[in-house]
């Protein structure tokens, strides 16, 4: 088997309602002799919506390890929680998103931004927070 095959029992002529989710996790190849992305990258939330946590995957590429900040911004642009704020190795890192704020309150059902600043990089991924 492959890595990506899915294989669906024998329904025997019953009808089976299913749904398949596929979470696209985008990240560069890490390079042949180190566990590192070539390139700095910010993958979307995963899941995404979601109702409870998201994940959101992040890489820095071989020496340029540095301070970064991951934030969730609100549709008007406010900072609303800070997920990561430290010195940071190259390599492929997570952080997870509970849905709420720096003060530990629940934020509203709503559209939110994942945002990564580094000195070298920043990039921005939209997530959608359902209840």
């Amino acid at each position: 088997r492959h890595q990506n095959e899915v294989i669906i029992p024998p329904t025997h002529g019953r009808i089976v309602d299913m749904q398949l989710y596929i979470y696209p996790f985008t990240s560069p190849i890490a390079s042949s002799e180190s566990n590192v992305p070539d390139k700095f990258f910010l993958s979307s939330a995963i899941p995404n919506p979601f109702n409870i946590t998201t994940t959101i995957g992040f890489g820095i590429p071989a020496g340029k390890g540095n301070i970064v900040k991951i934030e969730i911004i609100d549709q008007q642009g406010r900072s609303i929680r800070t997920l990561w704020e430290k010195s940071t190795s190259a390599g492929y890192h997570q952080a997870i998103w509970d849905g709420n704020d720096n003060y530990g309150n629940v934020v509203p059902a709503g559209v939110y931004f994942c945002r990564l600043v580094h000195p070298e990089f920043e990039a921005t991924k939209r997530a959608v927070l359902i209840k």
